[in-house]
């Protein structure tokens, strides 16, 4: 075989056989021979380009070897260097909102690929997005076929339905429209089991939701760094039945760091809630100071003129059936303690303290240090023993006083008429605040009195209660402290009861020493004539 078919010959060999670079060196040679062997003829027809054959057999070449060199240790610290930045920039950009609005968007674009507009179940994809969702927070956000946007740092999604998994008689007991809502997501704070959403903003909520269900619907680890809530209301429902509701109205609310275990605890600790109960305005906020500043414990509860024969007729077992008729003033002083978070404490907090405990045990004040000590196996030592006493350090002994919420309220009833209920007014408990025969007396004593204007029926009263009272309490009429404060309220309307006999006592014992002193004296006149 000529010069020009062995070449021939070896560049379609190593066409057809690039992977033959990557044998050892060792294996190459009797492959290529055999195959020269096999596929070797002088007859082979020229090829009409062998340059460009011949460059492009020489690129896959330069592909296909394997690089032998050593790998040097710089090389090495870069590729790790590299890898963790890179790894950290991944994970940021997978802990920010943006990316839950690119994977939403995402899914809604598949969604539209797949599923039928005409169909009006909701599609696989957009399930998943929801469930996602609402995890944690008791309830089913069912999205709609608006796209979800990105406003001003936040995930925006537009006219979508809130629905609860609890049932009250076969009815959601939460349910409603809401127009649109404002979140912000942490993976981070997911990670750490306290939810996804990390601040949350609701504008144009429109809700229902029945009495009958005392229990919290958000899971008591989740964390709101944010909740606030503009122009929204909700229909509270005694039963399904119910013709007259008890509707509550938010115009505007602000609170911060609001957990699932303790949701009546933030709503009245919150920076400022303005609304309406049975269209009466009611406020919180928190008391200012002569200096101008908020003090953060102590929380000021205002309630106007609410209509009192409403509140009967929407439930005929609460705490003042009896009045149908009235209005009545509510302010109140509300003290919290100072709460301990450290059960809430973040996963980069518990690293810092571990960073610290490493420091503190490696660190070394004495000048006269030697060599020994600053050997890397002492410092790894001195880690070690760090991270063990971190783990294994016990539990601090919690000191024996306990939380406690103080609660100053003054109740200003005006106008009351009232008559006999067809329930006495009872506690959580089912105990009875008053008997038959007091609330009679009662009733009789407010007809007469009725706290006509200027003279309201005033009541003043203290109600103490433990913080673990008020966790996992989603209705505060069921809890210990509202009893205490309705109990106190009956002791002081019986007083003014008792008051009302004496006085009546009183005059009718002066009438009747003044009728008979004036008959005595007519008698006395008669025989002296």
């Amino acid at each position: 075989m000529g010069a020009g078919g062995r070449r021939a010959t070896a560049l379609a060999i190593g066409a057809l056989y690039p992977s033959v670079a990557l044998l050892p060196r060792a294996y190459k040679a009797p492959v290529f021979t055999s195959a020269i062997r096999f596929y070797s003829t002088d007859n082979l027809p020229p090829t009409p380009s062998s340059a460009s054959t011949k460059s492009v057999v020489a690129k896959l070449r330069e592909l296909l070897v394997r690089d032998t060199r050593k790998v040097s240790t710089g090389e090495t610290i870069s590729a790790v260097l590299s890898g963790l930045v890179m790894g950290n920039l991944l994970w940021i950009i997978l802990g920010t909102t943006t990316f839950g609005l690119a994977l939403m968007s995402g899914l809604y674009y598949f969604d539209g690929l797949i599923s039928d507009e005409d169909d009006p179940k909701p599609s696989m994809l957009r399930q998943m997005a929801s469930q996602v969702m609402s995890v944690g927070l008791g309830v089913n956000v069912q999205l709609g076929k608006s796209l979800p946007s990105y406003k001003d740092g936040k995930l925006r999604l537009s006219d979508f339905k809130l629905v609860s998994d609890a049932t009250v008689d076969g009815q959601p007991a939460l349910s409603g429209r809401v127009e649109h809502m404002d979140i912000t997501l942490s993976f981070g704070k997911w990670s750490e089991g306290r939810g996804l959403i990390q601040a949350m903003e609701i504008f144009g909520l429109n809700g229902k939701l029945y009495r009958n269900y005392d229990q919290s619907l958000v899971d008591a680890s989740y964390v709101f760094d944010s909740v606030k809530v503009h122009d929204s209301v909700c229909r509270v429902y005694s039963s399904i039945d119910d013709p007259t509701p008890l509707k509550i109205s938010v115009f505007s609310a602000d609170m911060v760091n609001v957990h699932g275990d303790r949701l009546l605890m933030d709503f009245f600790g919150a920076n400022n809630v303005s609304g309406a109960i049975n269209n009466s305005m009611f406020t919180i906020h928190k008391r200012q100071t002569p200096d101008g500043a908020a003090d953060s414990k102590l929380i000021r509860f205002k309630l106007d003129g609410i209509n009192l024969g409403s509140l009967a007729r929407a439930d005929p077992q609460s705490k003042f059936n009896w009045m149908v008729n009235g209005r009545a003033e509510i302010s109140a002083d509300i003290t919290f303690p100072p709460l301990d978070d450290a059960a809430t404490a973040s996963l980069p907090s518990v690293f810092d303290s571990m960073i610290n405990h490493i420091g503190g045990h490696t660190s070394d004040d004495d000048t006269t240090t030697t060599t020994d000590t600053q050997h890397p196996s002492t410092l790894l030592k001195g880690a070690l023993t760090a991270l063990y006493h971190t783990f294994s350090k016990p539990v601090p002994e919690t000191s024996a006083m306990v939380p406690y919420v103080v609660v100053n309220v003054t109740v200003k009833f005006h106008d009351i008429k009232a008559s006999v209920p067809k329930y006495l007014p009872s506690a959580a408990s089912g105990a009875p605040f008053v008997s038959l025969q007091n609330l009679r007396a009662l009733i009789s004593c407010v007809n007469g009195e009725g706290g006509t204007p200027p003279n309201p029926i005033v009541v003043k009263t203290t109600a103490i209660s433990k913080v673990d009272d008020l966790y996992n309490v989603s209705d505060l009429t069921h809890t210990p402290m509202w009893d205490a404060i309705v109990g106190d309220v009956y002791d002081e309307l019986l007083k003014l009861v008792k008051v009302k006999e004496q006085r009546i006592l009183s005059q009718r014992s002066s009438m009747w020493s003044h009728s008979l002193a004036s008959q005595l004296v007519l008698l006395g006149l008669g025989v002296m004539v």
